[in-house]
């Protein structure tokens, strides 16, 4: 009986085997299957006698800390691919919107007009040029915005996929751990559940740790989500500070998103787009500052104003204009108006000192009308801009033009002298004049006039004694001509200051007064209606005369000047430093995702070198078990045989 036993054991583990074996050979080529092979053991009775063989365990291949590598290398790749696609979008927008481009046509037809300032086709032409800035930056701010809301909602859909597949998960746990009760072997179930956490790994950073009940503990971002037969869900909101975070359902504790494709996500909604986009807004602003600056200090065709309206506002009048909320920056400086007798001709150039830290938009309001006299009133309208109003007779501009007399004048005697001309100095200055002598202009001898700046240098000097035309005009330096009338002086002195920019607080642009934009910032600069109504209103002169194009000029220069970046950058390279970070985080992510790739396909490799079907290496063990069932048959024949022998015997 014992000896049947032991054959019909041997029967019994043969096919038992030949069932595992056709199984890892059907699976061969099924993805996240782990090989199997019967562990079989000797049964003995009694410690002594042997009784067969049986099948111990069925042994499923795995290596946990290869596995648990390859999980890691997996959520890192998949940063990298998560950030590369919006990368990639971002790249696109920039190449489609070539902001730099838009810029440097705009300079080019400031370029076209500078030849001829007076012509209103080409004014109309730089128009058309600023419109395409403008819907450059504009269509720009939009995609960014709309690439940003597609992260937000990416972000969310892989944060469903993650409470899916951790549900999912839990409830494996429940059957392995059932199917273990039962002393059977869930090796079907536990590959189910390995392909469900390699997917959980593609999408956050997890911790698995294996129980002694066989169900496996899931950390996601460090925190627990599947704990036995329950999985805990997750939820994306959005923190106090715009950012994205990642935290329990039931709690607000952000958790650590370090991996997967959720921190790929995070990361550009979090960090790389709003840099991107604050770098288009600084872009749009500077560029708004620059260009309205240089309109708002120079002239039209058709001379000063009579009246004049902000585009931008504060946010509370009464504050100080720091504080106020102002779109364009501005700093502690001075405010140049010239305002002009319409009946006399006369010109007197008036100045307010200006501290944002300390003035507020009333307070600039009173100041104006009190520098002026009255003949230039300014008013806060309901929608905290600022109005400009001259009174009647009397216009005004901020082109810093030189008063018609000199401000300060001590002639001693009867010439009477007069400055002219447009200062092209780099800078604000004030120009001393001094008669050396006595005498009568034009006559006396050795009569001479030197021209000092506000340091004492030396700039010029002419004789204005005998051999000089009384009332001829004579060079001083940077556009500026002085000349003494007919008449007598006793070592006469009178200064004028030199206004190269009228407007150094940046309180204009700052306001959107008399200016070539309006907007505040990338998705809502366009270039103001006045102008496109009136082309005339583009300031190409800094004289008013129709001929003179030296503000338009002024407009040219700012493509080379260094307005960005601590003065190290133009406004071109400061756009096309943008579209080189991006290509530059573009070709750093595809290094790293081709790193790691290669990294996960090696051990994926060594991985399946283990757990992999090898179709020959089962036909060898198919055989082996063949000979093991044709071995055990022709045994029991022969104990068959035998035993009906000894039968025959008895009777």
């Amino acid at each position: 009986m014992k000896a049947t036993a032991i054959g019909l054991s041997a029967l019994s583990v043969g096919q038992r085997a030949l069932d595992i074996i056709g199984q890892n050979v059907a699976n061969a080529a099924t993805p996240g299957y782990h090989r199997r092979r019967p562990h079989l053991v000797p049964l003995v009775h009694d410690g002594f006698h042997g009784t067969g063989v049986a099948i111990q365990r069925i042994v499923r291949y795995e290596d946990r800390m290869l596995r648990s590598a390859i999980l890691n290398v997996t959520s890192e790749a998949a940063v990298a691919h998560a950030r590369i696609d919006v990368e990639n979008q971002v790249q696109s927008l920039a190449s489609a919107t070539q902001i730099d481009q838009q810029m440097a046509r705009f300079f080019d037809a400031a370029t076209q007009l500078s030849a001829r300032p007076s012509d209103l086709a080409l004014r109309r032409t730089l128009l058309t040029a600023a419109t395409e800035v403008a819907a450059s930056f504009q269509r720009s701010a939009i995609g960014l915005g709309e690439i940003h809301a597609s992260v937000r909602r990416s972000a969310e859909d892989v944060v469903r996929d993650i409470n899916r597949l951790t549900a999912n998960i839990a409830q494996l746990n429940k059957e392995i751990v059932y199917v273990l009760s039962k002393r059977g072997e869930p090796h079907d179930l536990r590959d189910q559940q390995d392909g469900l956490i390699a997917e959980l790994a593609q999408l956050v950073n997890i911790t698995v740790l294996p129980q002694t009940d066989g169900s496996k503990l899931i950390l996601a971002a460090s925190s627990p989500v599947v704990v036995s037969g329950e999985s805990l869900p997750l939820k994306s909101e959005i923190d106090g500070a715009g950012r994205i975070i990642l935290s329990p359902a039931d709690t607000t504790f952000e958790l650590p998103v370090t991996h997967g494709r959720l921190a790929g996500l995070f990361q550009e909604f979090n960090e790389f787009v709003p840099r991107y986009l604050d770098r288009l807004n600084t872009l749009a602003r500077e560029w708004m500052r620059a260009i309205d600056q240089t309109q708002a200090t120079g002239l039209g065709l058709d001379g000063p104003y009579t009246q004049l309206s902000g585009t931008r506002s504060v946010f509370d009048a009464t504050l100080p204009l720091d504080s106020a909320g102002l779109a364009l920056p501005v700093q502690t400086g001075e405010l140049f108006i010239t305002v002009t007798d319409e009946t006399t001709g006369t010109r007197e150039l008036v100045s307010l000192s200006i501290d944002p830290s300390v003035h507020s938009l009333n307070d600039l309001a009173t100041m104006i009308g009190a520098a002026t006299s009255g003949r230039v009133t300014a008013s806060v309208t309901v929608n905290r801009t600022l109005d400009l109003q001259a009174s009647a007779g009397y216009r005004f501009d901020f082109a810093g033009r030189l008063p018609t007399s000199p401000e300060s004048v001590a002639m001693a005697g009867t010439s009477i002298p007069r400055v002219t001309g447009v200062f092209e100095g780099p800078a604000n200055d004030q120009f001393f004049f001094q008669v050396v002598g006595s005498g009568t202009i034009g006559v006396t001898p050795g009569l001479t006039l030197e021209v000092r700046d506000q340091l004492g240098n030396l700039l010029a000097t002419h004789n204005v004694g005998d051999g000089y035309t009384p009332g001829a005009e004579l060079p001083a330096t940077q556009g500026i001509r002085v000349a003494l009338s007919a008449g007598t002086t006793n070592n006469g002195t009178f200064s004028t200051r030199m206004i190269a920019q009228a407007d150094t607080v940046g309180i204009l642009p700052a306001l959107g007064i008399n200016s070539f934009f309006v907007g505040s910032d990338a998705a809502s600069i366009a270039v103001n209606p006045r102008l496109l109504d009136d082309p005339r209103r583009v300031n190409a002169s800094r004289d008013g005369f129709a001929g003179d194009s030296r503000n338009v000029e002024r407009l040219v220069a700012l493509r080379d000047q260094r307005l960005l970046e601590s003065g190290t950058r133009t406004l071109g390279q400061y756009s096309l430093d943008t579209q080189a970070m991006v290509g530059s985080e573009v070709r750093s992510l595809d290094a790293r995702r081709e790193a790691t790739a290669a990294l996960k396909l090696g051990l994926e490799q060594q991985e399946q070198g283990l757990i992999g079907v090898d179709v020959n290496e089962e036909m060898v063990r198919l055989l082996e078990f063949q000979r093991l069932i044709e071995s055990a048959s022709k045994y029991l024949m022969v104990v068959n045989r035998a035993m009906d022998a000894i039968m025959e015997i008895f009777r």
